[in-house]
């Protein structure tokens, strides 16, 4: 299976007041909220925009989660199981912060 290309993480949630009532939020690959940069329009909460918009942290952190489990020795990276959970964990925490709305 090939590798799924999706627009380069991080992701930003934007609140658009000129959109239709439910439909106001929108998220961009860069801060400012350019829409030339836009990832997806018209979404229908904050909650939703927050965890779309947390989706590649989520996608990485996930990623290094089942790399470490897959290598619990470290026999490739070097580093034990403990340690590399110690640099993923504080990723995963602030992947799940922003997918519940936090600025993380």
């Amino acid at each position: 299976m090939s590798e799924v290309k999706h627009t380069p993480g991080r992701w930003y949630a934007h609140y658009d007041r000129e959109a239709g009532p439910g439909w106001d939020y929108f998220i961009t690959a860069e801060p400012l909220g350019h829409m030339a940069n836009e990832i997806a329009r018209e979404v229908s909460s904050e909650a939703n925009s927050s965890l779309i918009a947390a989706a590649p942290d989520l996608l990485e952190a996930l990623r290094a989660l089942v790399h470490v489990c897959d290598d619990p020795h470290g026999s490739e990276s070097g580093k034990s199981l403990a340690f590399a959970l110690g640099e993923i964990l504080p990723a995963a925490r602030a992947a799940i912060s922003r997918a519940e709305g936090g600025r993380s």
